[in-house]
């Protein structure tokens, strides 16, 4: 049963001015969506102050019936607050810098350049490292040449140009890629085949996950988790003071390795020499098995030891129990 909504006194006005502008709009007051709260404030005009009240009467009026606070998603508080949107336009001009430059092809310095560049492009959206270690998958959407952050963030850059905003689509799309391999292979020889090629030449077995963390951490040897799991929010921080700071490591681009029956490319200029070892061909097959079934063990560990404390905690319990058998006989 639904709970009958009493709205407070102090913010009767601004909850009447909301009900009489949705009656007009033919849109649902309660529950509403971000989308239409951001509506109303583009049609009603007013102070800092007065728009924040707005947003406050129509979040307490949600809050109070159970429902989810419209006002509370990231692209209304930045309208909300002027000096953080301000701060937010500071970002985008410092990614819109960096961003181009970072590597998006070789190994694995395309690896890092990808994802640092989406990291700095979340971030020139007025994310913070906390959001973006928590974001997942589903919730970006390339659009034209913008992105759509749906969520908690309702954020859309596809009225932003390119060079106001920092952001292409075209960043999401290359890292997307990067991730829909390393959702159906724990190699990083295909991961390194796409960053030197563009595409990879195995056929997979099933689809990509689809869902899942958007950010996440990257070995010195070009290696992901497997199966993936999200970068904490410290070490996405020190990502971005990296880049922003002009300390972020350079990370090389290596020659590519020799394989059995085939020579070697030749190696970039200032590579030097290079000689990969020979391998067998079932060599890195067999690595990838491993590290799957090594990934399927791993998820039984958790278990293993919960086992053990409690069997620590029984024989811990019984020496007890002996001890004082003997003191008191």
């Amino acid at each position: 049963m639904e709970r009958p909504l009493q709205v407070l006194p102090g913010y009767r006005y601004e909850w009447a001015l909301f009900t009489d502008w949705c009656a007009a709009a033919e849109s649902v007051p309660l529950p509403a969506s971000p989308e239409t709260v951001a509506a109303f404030l583009d049609d009603n005009p007013a102070g800092d102050e007065a728009l924040r009240r707005r947003v406050a009467a129509i979040n307490r009026a949600h809050r109070d019936v159970g429902e989810s606070e419209p006002g509370t998603v990231t692209a209304i508080r930045l309208r909300l607050d002027r000096a953080r949107s301000h701060r937010v336009a500071r970002r985008r001009i410092a990614a819109a810098s960096i961003v181009p430059a970072l590597p998006t092809i070789g190994w694995p310095a395309g690896l890092f350049g990808r994802r640092d560049a989406l990291v700095l492009v979340l971030y020139a959206l007025g994310l913070g490292p906390r959001e973006i270690a928590s974001l997942d998958r589903r919730d970006i959407e390339a659009c034209g040449d913008g992105l759509r952050i749906r969520g908690r963030h309702q954020l859309d850059t596809t009225e932003l140009d390119e060079v106001e905003s920092g952001v292409s689509a075209r960043t999401w799309t290359l890292w997307q890629q990067v991730l829909d391999v390393a959702d159906r292979s724990a190699s990083t020889r295909v991961l390194e085949e796409l960053l030197r090629t563009g595409h990879v030449s195995v056929t997979y077995v099933g689809a990509a996950a689809g869902r899942g963390p958007v950010v996440v951490p990257i070995d010195r040897w070009g290696a992901v988790p497997f199966p993936l799991t999200a970068m904490t929010a410290p070490s996405i921080a020190d990502v971005i003071a990296a880049h922003l700071n002009g300390t972020a490591p350079r990370h090389p681009t290596r020659p590519e390795r020799v394989r059995r029956g085939g020579n070697a490319r030749a190696a970039p200029p200032g590579a030097g020499h290079y000689e990969a070892p020979t391998l067998d061909d079932g060599y890195y097959d067999a690595g990838t098995a491993a590290r799957r079934d090594a990934a399927v063990a791993m998820t039984d560990v958790d278990d293993i030891l919960d086992d053990i404390d409690i069997r620590t905690e029984q024989m811990m319990r019984r020496t007890m129990d002996l001890l004082e058998t003997f003191q008191t006989s």
